[in-house]
């Protein structure tokens, strides 16, 4: 049996002896209950058909109640369980909720409406992930700020943007120190520092110092780089640093969710502002109407959205025309 409810009502021949009279056919499935089929007069057939689901079960026990008519032992049997699981009012929504999806899938425009919600729910589907995602970034990138700023409190105390002025002036056009460089003045430190150092002149440290003095430029170079390189990622530190009582999501979103979603009714703004504050109000009396169902008030919305885009959509293409004249270059 089909895992949905299910009910149909038809006008048709269903009597072979007697193919030419035609009688109503009200179908039903319940899952797990029942499957059967009720055969009622033709004549009942309008009162049946724009009936809800519920109500015309109703009818079909009613008129099977008067005794009219002669059924099989399975079929009266399948009925009566049909009858009881309708008498429950949690059972008697559910198949009323069954109905009103029914017609929903039966109506262009609902379908349309359903395809674009399922679609923002695997958006939202997709965002939520993202969300995710943005916050278990934000708490390794809180990890790793919180690691730059010990690191940067421990550091010597950097030049001003004066002082590392000042010096790139006096470096004038010196190029920063290679690798090789920078090892061999570690070493001269080193071998200037360890020496056997005499009581008279000692002209190996003098030697070191000159050489180390003559490189020095370079060295100085390389250190004003790497200063400015400090204070450029500083200022990215400063940058992705947030308050701890903000929600972080909200930056990720705010940079990947783009333009956000279309216009659900872009043929809305074709319209002038009369056209516009008409339509408006139908939708307002269609949502407001009093004890209007759901689905009869979206039922309401939805006539009115379809009228009123042939309208506004005619409405342009005609303000939007060539005029007489255009296919004669518009003038003479």
């Amino acid at each position: 049996m089909s895992d949905s409810i299910l009910v149909r009502v038809t006008l048709g021949s269903y009597d072979f002896a007697h193919p030419s009279e035609k009688h109503t056919q009200v179908y039903v499935q319940i899952p797990e209950v029942a499957r059967v089929s009720y055969m009622l007069p033709s004549s009942r057939y309008d009162g049946l058909a724009g009936r809800s689901w519920p109500e015309v079960l109703d009818l079909a026990h009613e008129h099977y109640a008067q005794g009219w008519i002669v059924s099989d032992p399975t079929s009266e049997s399948a009925r009566a369980a049909v009858h009881e699981w309708l008498r429950d009012a949690t059972n008697r929504d559910e198949m009323q909720a069954a109905y009103e999806a029914d017609q929903a899938r039966q109506n262009p425009v609902v379908r349309t409406l359903q395809a674009r919600v399922a679609e923002l729910e695997k958006a939202n589907a997709g965002l939520d992930d993202l969300r995710i995602r943005a916050f278990d970034k934000n708490e390794t990138l809180r990890g790793q700020i919180t690691e730059l700023r010990s690191r940067l409190s421990a550091a010597p105390s950097q030049l001003t943007a004066e002082q590392r002025a000042a010096l790139a002036g006096h470096l004038a056009d010196a190029k920063p120190a290679r690798d090789g460089l920078i090892a061999d003045m570690a070493r001269a430190i080193h071998d200037r520092r360890e020496h056997d150092h005499p009581q008279w002149e000692d002209l190996y440290c003098l030697n070191l110092v000159s050489w180390m003095g003559e490189r020095m430029g370079p060295v100085l170079r390389r250190l004003l780089n790497t200063e400015a390189r400090v204070a450029e990622l500083e200022a990215k530190l400063a940058e992705f640093e947030r308050p701890a009582d903000e929600d972080p999501i909200a930056y990720a979103l705010t940079e990947q969710a783009g333009g956000g979603y279309p216009p659900a009714l872009p043929w809305a703004r074709l319209m002038d502002a009369d056209d516009l504050a008409e339509f408006l109000a139908e939708v307002e009396h269609a949502i407001a109407t009093p004890g209007a169902a759901p689905a009869e008030a979206l039922a309401a919305v939805e006539k009115a959205c379809g009228t009123w885009q042939v309208i506004a959509e005619a409405q342009h293409a005609h303000n939007t025309a060539p005029g007489p004249g255009a296919e004669m270059g518009g003038s003479r």
